[in-house]
């Protein structure tokens, strides 16, 4: 399982995030867009492929759907999880905090 965590303005900085990944044992990998993010996805072999991969998004709420359609569409393994941090829905995964991304990420490993 990957997660994918898409970040916005209103999320930690992407570094903070990482070394919050990593120290709690995830391997992480930042990606520059989600381009990218779906291009290094698809590469990966099972075997290398992180635990998490972050990318930044300016405005979470209005491309939610359609970014976790895309990422989950591009990688043929179908064992990706996307999940947002900073943003708040009621009807979506995010997460407004490390302990809410926590919780999230240990729901959808099950």
């Amino acid at each position: 399982m990957t997660f994918v965590v898409l970040l916005d303005q209103m999320a930690p900085d992407k570094d903070v995030v990482q070394d919050w990944l990593t120290k709690n044992g995830l391997v992480t990998w930042l990606a520059n867009d989600v381009p990218h993010a779906i291009e290094e996805l698809s590469d990966f072999t099972v075997r290398n492929r992180p635990d998490v991969v972050l990318v930044e998004v300016a405005v979470l709420n209005d491309s939610f759907d359609a970014l976790r359609s895309a990422l989950k569409m591009s990688t043929e393994s179908g064992d990706v999880t996307v999940l947002g941090l900073g943003a708040s829905s009621e009807n979506r995964p995010f997460a407004k905090d490390f302990d809410q991304l926590n919780e999230l990420m240990h729901c959808h490993a099950h």
